[in-house]
């Protein structure tokens, strides 16, 4: 896999997923059915888990990290922008301050522009999903990058996601098939704080699964977020490790999606 293709697939797999009424509603080691008190349980949880977000209307950070795959192992530094619900931005600068690439992600697009070939992309987000089997969604990326909760599919609802509570490990847990996947998707959350710690996607069929550990927990506008995130990325025919950790964020600041492609720049298809 060349240089631009690993940083599209770093973007797009990373961009490329309770003290008090947790002890009251849930028993040690009970799974619940989807009845409508088990639903009013979830769904108060999950009030609970939004209330404790950091919250922001623009995120603003640098990052570094790595990414290891098949013997490869590359740094990863840059720049991310995300404006909530409107856009995310990055800038790749792996070596020395160098843009080598820069993403634009809308609601409904992927633009990317690689800067080592004179290429760019500009794609219908749904391109992901044609390309590597998952369909992520603009909120869900945003999610995986704020450390927020999601449903998957998409177009799945809440009320088939149930509660479970084994020792100090809470959960919400979808397992089944939706929209013809069969899945399972667990989130982790803090008994402590309702911050998730983990979030793990598998695809069953396709023997595909997406896990995310975030860590370094320190306060953001005075709720507790995550500092760091390590990505594992598994399917039949690759494994990878992404490790992310942002650096001087900022919040609140007016912030622009910055975004031209130079004449001279090819267009060229997401492959």
């Amino acid at each position: 896999m060349n240089k631009k293709l690993i940083y599209i697939f770093i973007v797009i797999t990373v961009l490329l997923s309770s003290c008090g009424i947790f002890s009251k509603t849930v028993k040690t080691g009970d799974i619940y059915d989807n009845t409508a008190k088990e639903e009013t349980k979830v769904k108060t949880a999950l009030d609970s888990i939004q209330k404790h977000y950091s919250e922001f209307d623009t995120f603003y950070s640098g990052f570094t990290g790595n990414y290891e795959s098949n013997n490869q192992n590359l740094p990863l530094k840059g720049m991310i922008k995300i404006k909530l619900d409107e856009f995310i931005w990055i800038s790749v600068r792996p070596i020395m301050g160098i843009e080598v690439s820069r993403i634009l992600i809308t609601n409904d697009s992927l633009k990317v522009i690689d800067k080592l070939k004179n290429e760019y992309i500009e794609e219908k987000l749904s391109v992901i999903k044609s390309k590597i089997g998952i369909d992520l969604t603009y909120e869900i990326i945003q999610s995986i990058l704020l450390n927020r909760f999601y449903v998957f599919p998409s177009d799945n609802k809440i009320n088939s996601y149930y509660l479970l509570n084994i020792e100090n490990s809470t959960t919400l847990t979808a397992a089944g098939i939706f929209s013809d996947i069969n899945i399972s998707h667990k989130t982790s959350f803090s008994s402590r704080n309702f911050s998730i710690y983990e979030n793990t996607l598998k695809l069953l069929d396709k023997n595909q699964s997406l896990n995310i550990i975030y860590s370094d927990f320190q306060l953001l506008n005075k709720k507790e977020f995550p500092n760091s995130l390590q990505l594992n990325i598994d399917n039949a025919a690759n494994t990878s490790l992404i490790n992310l950790s942002y650096k001087n964020i900022k919040i609140n600041e007016t912030i622009k999606p910055t975004f031209i492609v130079p004449k001279n720049f090819k267009r060229v298809k997401f492959e």
